[in-house]
C-alpha cells in the first residue's frame, strides 16, 4: 500500500463522479417548463429542490378576441407579483382592446400581502380602463384573506357571490 499523497486532481474526480452516481438528474429546463395542470414529481422531481406549492406559472388565453384569461398556479408572493403585474399589462396592452380581464385562481398555493397588492394594483388599473375583473375559482384562502382585510368588495364588487366565481370547498 503506498502512503504517498493522493493526486487532488484525481480526488476530485473522484469525488464528482460518486456525487453523479448518487444524486438523480434533474433537467431543470424540463421542470420548469411543465405544464400547470401537473403535480407530484412527474413534473418537479423531490431531488430538484422545487415544492409543489413553490411552483409558479402563469398561462394567459383569449378564447375570444376580447376577452383575456390568465391562470395562476402556485403563489402570489413578493417573488412573483411583478410577474402577474407584467403579464396583465402587457395582455391589457395587446390589441384587439380587452373587454374585460379575469384571473382563474383554482391552482392559487398562497397569496400574501404583495400578492394582494398586485391584485388591487389590476382591479385599480382596469376600473380606470373600465374594464371588469373577474377572480374565478378562489380558494378559501384567499377569500377569507380578502375578508380579513375589508378588500372583498372592492376587488369582487357584485360578483363575490356569483355562481362560478368561488372555487374553494
Amino acid at each position: 500500500m503506498s502512503t504517498e499523497p493522493a493526486d487532488s486532481a484525481t480526488e476530485a474526480e473522484a469525488i464528482a463522479a460518486a456525487a453523479d452516481r448518487t444524486a438523480p438528474a434533474v433537467d431543470a429546463a424540463a421542470a420548469l417548463s411543465a405544464p400547470a395542470g401537473n403535480t407530484g414529481t412527474d413534473w418537479a422531481p423531490a431531488a430538484s429542490g422545487f415544492a409543489d406549492d413553490d411552483y409558479f406559472a402563469l398561462v394567459t388565453a383569449r378564447p375570444r378576441a376580447d376577452a383575456i384569461v390568465i391562470t395562476v398556479r402556485g403563489p402570489l408572493d413578493y417573488e412573483t407579483s411583478d410577474d402577474l403585474l407584467t403579464t396583465v399589462t402587457e395582455e391589457l396592452n395587446t390589441p384587439p382592446a380587452a373587454a374585460g380581464l379575469s384571473l382563474d385562481l383554482a391552482g392559487l398555493t398562497v397569496c400574501d400581502s404583495m400578492g394582494l397588492a398586485a391584485l388591487l394594483t389590476i382591479r385599480r388599473r382596469t376600473a380606470a380602463s373600465g374594464l371588469p375583473l373577474r377572480l374565478l375559482h378562489r380558494p378559501d384562502t384567499l377569500d377569507r384573506l380578502l375578508d380579513l382585510t375589508g378588500t372583498t368588495e372592492y376587488l369582487l364588487g357584485d360578483e363575490h357571490d356569483g355562481p362560478g366565481e368561488h372555487g374553494g370547498s
